[in-house]
């Protein structure tokens, strides 16, 4: 896990796809959130709809979202889960120095439609742009993910909070 809300953009080439040119991170975040805000309306209400909160089912399976290409990003698709906290996470992320409470963590896996690595930068521009009108919060990246897997924790209006990465490297190695 690695807290990816002050990294800058990275550029790492992993695969063969028609180039595109490279853009910063903020250029990739202000052209999806200026060209694509019916898009991240339709995110916004994906993750507060209750089909988005995660379910003990077998047969559950995350809400997804096609998300066209955009900027130096190719289409991709988007799984969306919500789940709640518990009480131990809710104390981890109270004790950092959050005063706002707690409630659920947002999971967003994107994929390439096509089958394709995708990158991380290109996950991080979406999120980023989804929750650009938030106050502070952070964003991490779960690392060793088949695809690039990003979290955050909301309040119970969904509000992004601050969040320790200690609390991700708890999850992943519990």
């Amino acid at each position: 896990m690695r807290n990816i809300t002050d990294i800058t953009s990275r550029l790492t080439e992993t695969h063969q796809q028609p180039q595109r040119p490279r853009i910063s991170m903020q250029e990739r975040t202000m052209d999806i959130a200026r060209t694509q805000r019916e898009t991240l309306l339709s995110l916004e209400s994906i993750i507060a709809h209750p089909r988005a909160l995660t379910r003990t089912s077998g047969t559950w399976r995350p809400p997804s979202k096609k998300l066209p290409a955009v900027a130096d990003c190719p289409p991709l698709t988007v799984s969306l889960q919500r789940l709640r906290l518990g009480h131990t996470a809710k104390d981890i992320i109270r004790t950092s120095g959050e005063i706002r409470q707690p409630a659920f963590l947002i999971s967003a896996r994107f994929s390439s439609p096509q089958g394709h690595p995708v990158e991380a930068e290109w996950a991080q521009g979406w999120v980023r742009a989804l929750l650009s009108g938030a106050a502070s919060f952070d964003i991490h990246e779960l690392l060793g993910e088949s695809s690039p897997t990003l979290c955050w924790v909301t309040n119970r209006h969904l509000e992004p909070l601050r969040s320790p990465g200690a609390l991700f490297d708890a999850a992943h190695a519990a």
